[in-house]
């Protein structure tokens, strides 16, 4: 049985117990059972789909709840990292060489376009 170190996490999970008034009532409202959440309080690690339920339910982070899963909270005011870094806009850099007034960067040339008849521009 996997056994969390008694710290925050466990003061983390008697505010969520607390804000909800009872372990039967915090158990309802996460679907899992009184005997889950009091076998949490009483050392068993919460499982990162309950954290994930509990934050959502109380506010309380699930980083509070699971740091080793979902890391420590952040300690200064700097904003994390985006989620998902390959998805954000990029800057289209032409190639040493490359004639920057002809660069593309979707790679595709307006409609009616032949880009070897195009003037150049300055």
């Amino acid at each position: 049985m996997d056994q969390a170190p008694a710290s925050e996490p466990m003061d983390a999970l008697r505010r969520a117990v607390d804000l909800k008034g009872s372990q039967s009532a915090l158990a309802r409202e996460i679907g899992f059972t009184q005997g889950s959440v009091w076998r949490w309080l009483n050392g068993t690690q919460v499982p990162a789909e309950a954290a994930i339920a509990i934050e959502k339910a109380t506010g309380i982070r699930k980083t509070e709840i699971r740091p080793d899963l979902f890391g420590p909270e952040p300690t200064d005011n700097t904003d994390p990292p985006p989620p998902f870094p390959d998805l954000l806009p990029r800057t289209v850099v032409p190639a040493p060489g490359a004639d920057a007034a002809f660069t593309n960067p979707n790679g595709l040339e307006p409609s009616g376009s032949d880009p070897t008849q195009a003037e150049k521009v300055a």
